[in-house]
């Protein structure tokens, strides 16, 4: 891929094709407007990622969500729902800290 293909601050590729890059424009402005300056997604990005996700789960033949489609998170209190924040505690990760370090990319 030729450099036009990659930022160069970063070297991230970003999509040739006009329609995608404008989508692909629009989701890095939205995480800079919302999402505490590019830490994460803003709310459109957010829900196509979330979206993209749920699907790839869904589509698995073997996965957890084909073979029990009814089940339900059961690690939130009583009535209050289940948030990210109660899952990344119970992942180990303090919601209140999390932007506080540099993350690790392997």
């Amino acid at each position: 891929m030729s450099s036009a293909g990659r930022d160069v601050g970063t070297g991230a590729r970003w999509p040739q094709d006009s329609r995608a890059r404008k989508r692909w424009d629009y989701a890095l402005k939205e995480a800079q407007l919302y999402g505490n300056g590019g830490q994460h997604v803003g709310p459109v990005a957010g829900r196509i990622v979330a979206e993209v996700l749920i699907g790839l789960l869904q589509s698995d033949p073997n996965g957890f969500l084909a073979n029990s489609p009814s089940w339900q998170p059961t690690l939130q209190n009583p009535g209050s729902g289940f948030r990210m924040t109660d899952f990344l505690t119970y992942a180990g990760v303090d919601p209140a800290t999390r932007h506080s370090q540099q993350p690790s990319f392997a």
